[in-house]
């Protein structure tokens, strides 16, 4: 029955503690994304919000063990969630710029995840044993093997930190200015050096994610993950080179990634990242890969054959029901899923009827859509802005309108410390609103999810259908 279809949790981190299940037999192989990640050069994974970057992590991590070929997966994961970036600059000492220090930091806290993940592989062989057993003592001397990404950055950022490598003949003490970053180079270069001699039947994965939540802070975060994610390239391409089975996979959100700084993020870009983008324009309903995904999930909770064409009306207001139902979504695996979850709940027959739809999309627009709207203020706008904000957009009562109109009406309630080309650009970057324009005497729509234009304040502005109907608009 429709009612026992499990779509899927709110989170990767919520699936994981609820229904596990859905991340390993449940995990739908987009694009043959696991391969790519395991067998070829990509590590940088791009979505917005919503398209399942994080659940690919979590699915890789639960894949580690045996693995069909009767090699070992081995995979480690970090969450820069709660990531000290004030520590981090600390790390190495000295006036060095930024962009010079911030990528030799990074190498090293890679590099040290390395040596932490063969140390756990018995079937490895290194020409330089001697010197891989001396650095991975050295590090749990010191409390850097098996430390915690957080714990490395805090730990290696105070006064009197101390490494000393047999192989160095010598002490590194972060307290010496003048030669702090030489050591780390030093350091890098041994650690490469060693590393680049390890050979093993296993693979091995690192995987960052957490990226999410710096999309409000300071320029020095953006430097320092534009420094991971170079580095991380670089990383790959020394392990690949030498054959040694280790890789460093990055998730980062789309609109991130377009503010970090850097010259080579279109090469990046181009040649080694996977795009998870789901919107597939000019692809019938039953090809999209969103779809496929529905009925995938929905056999791992024994449903066989087409859930639309069993349960759903034929069509709805003309169109197929799964096109209509995701055009109150933001084209997002998310976004569809937790939609379908909100009309189960309504849903109290066999089949769905259009009362159960219509209840279901306007209690997954406001109490799943609008919060997730306001989740994409947060750090731009304080709560009580945001309320005001939802308060000026129902009195204005539009869903399409200029940037002006509402600036006019928010000032009339008081809202001048509010920039609202800053919202508007906000809400544009996570698909809640979209720009229309006229082409040939016709109206046409612009939107970063279909066809990745940038905002523009002298167009009209369209409330996406899920925020329109949070609202109590239509």
């Amino acid at each position: 029955m429709f009612q026992d279809i499990e779509f899927g949790e709110i989170s990767a981190e919520v699936e994981l503690e609820i229904n596990p299940q859905l991340i390993t037999k449940g995990f739908y192989k987009y694009c043959d994304i696991i391969d790519n990640i395991l067998n070829k050069h990509h590590f940088l994974i791009l979505g917005n919000k919503g398209t399942g970057k994080s659940i690919i992590g979590e699915h890789l991590r639960l894949s580690e063990g045996l693995q069909d070929d009767k090699s070992y997966l081995f995979c480690q994961s970090v969450n820069l969630a709660q990531f000290p970036y004030k520590s981090f600059n600390k790390i190495i000492s000295g006036q060095s710029d930024p962009e010079t220090k911030f990528p030799t930091t990074w190498k090293w806290i890679l590099l040290i995840y390395i040596l932490r993940s063969f140390n756990k592989d018995s079937g490895i062989s290194c020409d330089n044993s001697i010197g891989f057993n001396n650095a991975v003592e050295t590090f749990k001397k010191i409390g850097l093997i098996p430390a915690e990404l957080h714990e490395i950055a805090l730990l290696a950022s105070k006064n009197n930190f101390r490494i000393k490598l047999p192989i160095f003949e010598a002490s590194f003490d972060s307290s010496n200015t003048i030669g702090g970053e030489l050591h780390y180079l030093h350091m890098v270069s041994y650690l490469e050096n060693t590393i680049c001699q390890i050979s093993s039947p296993n693979k091995h994965l690192l995987i960052i994610d957490g990226l999410d939540d710096i999309l409000s802070s300071r320029e020095i975060q953006y430097q320092s993950l534009t420094a991971l994610i170079s580095e991380a390239q670089q990383v790959n391409r020394i392990m690949r080179d030498n054959n040694v089975p280790f890789k460093v996979i990055v998730l980062c959100r789309k609109d991130l990634y377009r503010r970090l700084p850097g010259p080579n993020k279109n090469k990046i870009t181009r040649s080694f990242s996977i795009d998870l983008d789901w919107y597939q324009d000019q692809v019938d309903i039953k090809d999209k890969e969103i779809y496929k995904l529905t009925l995938y999930r929905s056999s791992i909770s024994g449903e066989q054959g087409d859930i639309f064409g069993i349960y759903f009306p034929a069509k709805i207001k003309e169109k197929h029901p799964a096109q209509y139902l995701l055009e109150y979504t933001r084209y997002t695996p998310r976004d569809f899923l937790q939609l379908l979850t909100y009309i189960k709940k309504t849903t109290k027959e066999d089949s769905v009827r259009s009362s159960d739809i219509i209840s279901g999309i306007k209690e997954y627009s406001q109490k799943y859509f609008w919060p997730e709207i306001e989740d994409e203020l947060d750090g731009y706008i304080s709560k009580n802005d945001v309320r005001s904000f939802k308060l000026v957009l129902i009195e204005l009562n539009k869903r399409q309108f200029m940037l002006n109109e509402l600036i006019e009406l928010a000032l009339k309630h008081g809202l001048s410390n509010i920039d609202f080309h800053k919202i508007m650009e906000t809400l544009y970057e996570c698909g809640a609103i979209s720009n229309m324009f006229k082409s040939n005497g016709h109206s046409k729509f612009q939107s970063r999810l279909k066809d990745d234009n940038d905002f523009n304040p002298g167009f009209p502005i369209v409330l996406h259908r899920g925020m329109h109907k949070a609202l109590n608009m239509g």
